[in-house]
């Protein structure tokens, strides 16, 4: 079964998202940026760009984001 994923920050800015997710994988949580995969990218940051971490690691992820 797939883990359940949660957008933890919506950004309106590919290099905040980008820090942020690189932030989360050096501490070994895996996340996702919604939107990477778009064939309409410009869309997708119209609409913000969402970090999707599993459901387990929710807590942690939120806590380290909050050190940026």
């Amino acid at each position: 079964m797939m883990a359940k994923l949660i957008c933890i920050k919506t950004y309106n800015n590919r290099a905040e998202v980008d820090l942020a997710k690189s932030l989360l994988e050096n501490e070994g949580i895996r996340a996702v940026i919604s939107g990477d995969f778009s064939v309409m990218p410009p869309l997708e940051l119209a609409m913000g760009l969402r970090l999707l971490v599993r459901e387990e690691d929710v807590q942690k992820a939120t806590k380290l984001l909050s050190t940026i």
